[in-house]
């Protein structure tokens, strides 16, 4: 009994060592050669209470709040406020916002980002509209009745 239980043992073992052969070693880590860019949010509850609030965002340090397309990197919002701690915190003083936005071409075309969104600037006169259709001369639509 005993050597049936040892030959069936020594042949699982035999086989399992083949199929370990046959399948190429894997790494469970990969390693990063490159830089990478991880956009989130920081937790600050850590940090000493401060005698006033402050918040600095841009385009592309802050596309959620902001309009930044991540593919072509359009985009140039800014937003700047500050709130005396201890003042109502749910109200910014006079003089304690600053919002800018500036024109960028792109494909002939000029854009601007307005509170997080994209908008085409209509020429002639200054007046921005979003973009409806967005379509070149090799846009193919097939309509059927």
């Amino acid at each position: 009994m005993n050597k049936k239980i040892t030959a069936v043992t020594l042949t699982a073992i035999m086989v399992l060592t083949m199929f370990t052969a046959m399948v190429p070693a894997a790494s469970a880590a990969k390693e990063v050669s490159a830089p990478y860019e991880f956009i989130g949010v920081v937790n600050t509850s850590n940090m000493a209470p401060l005698e006033y609030f402050n918040i600095s965002a841009e385009s592309l340090t802050h596309p959620g709040i902001l309009y930044f397309d991540l593919d072509d990197k359009d985009g140039n919002e800014t937003l700047d406020f500050f709130t005396l701690a201890g003042s109502d915190e749910h109200t910014i003083g006079d003089g304690n916002l600053t919002y800018t936005t500036t024109l960028w071409t792109d494909g002939g075309y000029e854009y601007i980002s307005w509170l997080g969104d994209k908008y085409r600037k209509v020429p002639g006169e200054w007046v921005i509209s979003e973009e409806l259709v967005d379509e070149d001369d090799e846009d193919d639509h097939l309509l059927r009745v």
